[in-house]
């Protein structure tokens, strides 16, 4: 029998990619050989064969979001609607901005923040709440444009990307002596929270579906991915 879990997740520090289902699967396999030796690991993976595999992973969300659903397109006359409103919606926040004395922005007439219809509608993640309630009332992109359109669902509501990549810089290690080599620097992309101050860019919601697997089980493995880093 399946079932649902939903795993959250807590970064103590940067990391080199985004977490994807099977990126992480991958350290799933390699934390079981670690942990539980090659025999537990060729069973595990063995058991991906069938038709009920013990682990699926989604990708790691922001807190609170769900994935954004593949839906078919609106029609043309639609979207030039859409894009019309959202464009007047920009206009007006642009001279909002300039009247405002206290606005923060040292060019109040940058609405860079403030996304495009088509920015809207390619965003990979959307709330929650407002998921179930298209699950409900019935998905179509068009209707995703209007809830994030409405004051319930402001357009800048949710961040699409909560992790900004940084370049760290490395050196080369001599495998003679386990020294630095001179003049040997190079730079990795690294993964920090965009704000270092929110405690949400900091978490993930991870959803896996689980066949006859222990959701404590589970849980132990990803600890101990998380002990020797993703």
């Amino acid at each position: 029998m399946a079932t649902l879990h939903k795993y959250r997740l807590t970064l103590r520090g940067p990391i080199g990619s985004l977490i994807r289902g099977p990126g992480l699967w991958g350290h799933l396999c390699w934390a079981i050989r670690e942990s539980q030796g090659e025999e537990a690991l060729s069973e595990f993976i063995e058991r991906h064969d069938s038709e009920a595999p013990p682990v699926i992973l989604g990708d790691a969300l922001p807190p609170g979001c769900a994935p954004r659903p593949l839906l078919p397109s609106m029609a043309d006359s639609d979207f030039r609607e859409l894009n019309k409103h959202v464009n007047q919606f920009i206009e007006d926040e642009k001279r909002r901005r300039i009247l405002d004395q206290n606005h923060p922005a040292k060019d109040k007439r940058h609405t860079g923040d403030l996304p495009s219809l088509k920015q809207i509608l390619r965003r990979p993640h959307i709330p929650r709440a407002l998921f179930d309630e298209l699950a409900r009332t019935g998905l179509s992109e068009k209707g995703l444009a209007h809830a994030f359109l409405n004051q319930k669902h402001s357009p800048t509501l949710q961040d699409a990307q909560p992790l900004v990549a940084q370049l760290m810089p490395h050196v080369s290690i001599s495998r003679a002596d386990n020294s630095a080599l001179e003049g040997q620097l190079f730079g990795e992309d690294a993964r920090f929270p965009k704000n270092q101050t929110d405690a949400d860019s900091h978490t993930f919601d991870l959803y896996a579906v689980l066949h006859d697997f222990s959701p404590e089980r589970l849980l132990g493995l990803l600890r101990l991915v998380g002990l020797t880093g993703y």
